[in-house]
């Protein structure tokens, strides 16, 4: 019983927030390897690690005929204004086994935008966009990158140009730049992060301290109830 109520105010504070804003989440897992040092690009991009951090991306227009996922295809790395790349500082070399990690992109409901999130190795990064790399001698890492696009989903009001003689023309308005938070978390057990723990602690000790308390109260309604029988038996007899 307890169990089953714990689990209902869970699942409704877990739609109040999906009201509040919308959420693109990406797990994987990742393993030390040796560093690249990617010339020309890498130095330009943020850096983020367990922190969450506030970005600023321009979508794509909404009346292009293509999904997120194509957005920036034909653009070289950082090129595009629809996109954004990161560098995700991942910590812990001394630990050789493979870690599981949450990358989680948040942004406002009233901003109707989808977002793609794409994970990428520095060499990987350095084969896909043609750019001189070159291995950091004795430096481990967990580094990798995040590729953020983003693109309209709404749609959005005409915006009627000034006269040109007897014509009037449209044209369709830009979108507005989405501000979101991004923030990377390691996951415990592959499957809680990190900032869930506090909370999965609290409804623990919750249902704890409600279980210690249920059988005074079973006690105390139960002797209730059979005084209200007792009580009602009386009033039947005396009629």
């Amino acid at each position: 019983m307890l169990m089953q109520i714990a689990s209902r105010i869970l699942a409704i504070l877990l739609c109040c927030a999906s009201v509040l804003g919308d959420t693109e989440i990406i797990n994987f897992v990742s393993d030390v390897h040796d560093d690249f040092s990617l010339n020309g690009i890498s130095h330009h991009w943020p850096s983020i690690n367990a922190s969450s951090t506030l970005f600023t991306i321009k979508p794509e227009s909404a009346y292009l005929p293509h999904s997120v996922r194509d957005t920036c295809r034909d653009a070289k790395a950082g090129e595009c204004p629809h996109e954004l790349w990161v560098a995700l500082d991942l910590g812990d070399i001394q630990n050789r086994e493979r870690i599981g990690f949450t990358l989680r992109a948040s942004w406002p409901a009233h901003m109707p935008a989808d977002f793609s999130l794409q994970l990428f190795s520095p060499s990987e990064v350095a084969s896909a966009w043609n750019v001189t790399s070159s291995a950091t001698a004795n430096a481990p890492s967990r580094r990798q990158f995040a590729r953020i696009r983003a693109k309209s989903k709404g749609i959005l009001t005409p915006i009627q140009r000034p006269r040109t003689g007897d014509a009037e023309s449209l044209a369709s308005p830009e979108p507005e730049p989405v501000q979101f938070h991004l923030i990377v978390e390691r996951l415990h057990f592959g499957l809680v992060p990190e900032s869930l723990i506090p909370t999965i602690y609290t409804l623990i000790a919750v249902i704890l301290s409600a279980s210690a308390f249920v059988p005074y109260v079973y006690t105390f309604l139960a002797k209730t109830a059979e005084g209200a029988r007792v009580e009602l038996a009386q009033r039947e007899k005396k009629l």
